[in-house]
């Protein structure tokens, strides 16, 4: 008995050191056992529908290219962003020269003992006060010109000898001055309006502005207000396509 015993130890030991100088062998079960199984016979894995593959493959393409599409409307824009304060800090810097140049021709007329007479303003600013009662058909027909057809309508007006007549036709029925760059400033912020494919669309973007004058200016409000006060001789252009409005 003791023999017997002896004998299988020795024989298991050598099968361990068999097994541990070669991997690749594979000690079998023996014949009353089955090694665990991982997978649950009579189960398969469910099939994926072709369709929800090609969905997928749709959605993965679509998320690509809008991810290309976003990276280039972001450059786009970057360059779009430095074009435009390059332009408003050019027409500042042109507005602000101006009024320093004015400011130094009227010290040196002081100093000497003389008068400076500035240019005479090239910008006014038309409001309509009065109705239609008891009006004349010419001065209708004026203010018609003038696209004043309602009470409070408020338009910029290119100053020269035409529009100066017309002004004096109209005058009971209007009042109208000189704006300097904070009215400008003010109008356009608190009642400007476009007109985009003939409908009264509000400034509340650049974009606006750059789709309708692009050909002119693209810059933001603040160098909007600057092209409008030094930039007269486009301003029939600009006023077809961006009005104003006070009330």
């Amino acid at each position: 008995m003791c023999t017997r015993k002896l004998v299988d130890k020795k024989l298991q030991v050598a099968v361990d050191e068999v097994v541990r100088s070669n991997p690749t062998f594979k000690h079998q079960p023996p014949p009353g056992k089955r090694a665990p199984s991982t997978m649950v016979e009579g189960k398969k894995l469910p099939a994926v529908p072709e369709t929800l593959l090609k969905r997928r493959k749709q959605r993965a393409e679509q998320r690509a290219k809008a991810k290309v599409v976003k990276a280039k409307l972001a450059l786009k824009a970057k360059a779009k962003k430095a074009e435009i304060f390059k332009r408003a800090e050019r027409y500042v810097r042109e507005y602000r020269n101006r009024q320093r140049q004015h400011l130094q021709l009227k010290r040196e007329a002081t100093r000497v003992g003389n008068f400076y007479v500035p240019d005479e303003p090239k910008l006014a600013f038309v409001i309509r006060i009065r109705g239609v009662n008891q009006m004349h058909p010419r001065p209708r027909k004026v203010l018609q010109l003038l696209r004043l057809r309602q009470i409070n309508n408020g338009v910029f007006v290119k100053l020269n000898k035409a529009t100066l007549q017309m002004l004096r036709i109209v005058d009971p029925y209007v009042a109208w001055g000189y704006p300097n760059m904070k009215s400008v400033h003010d109008l356009i912020y608190k009642r400007g309006y476009a007109k985009v494919n003939s409908r009264r669309v509000p400034i509340t973007d650049n974009s606006i502005i750059e789709s309708t004058l692009g050909t002119f200016v693209v810059c933001p409000h603040t160098a909007r207000m600057a092209y409008v006060y030094i930039y007269v001789p486009t301003l029939s252009y600009y006023r077809r396509r961006v009005r104003y409005v006070t009330s």
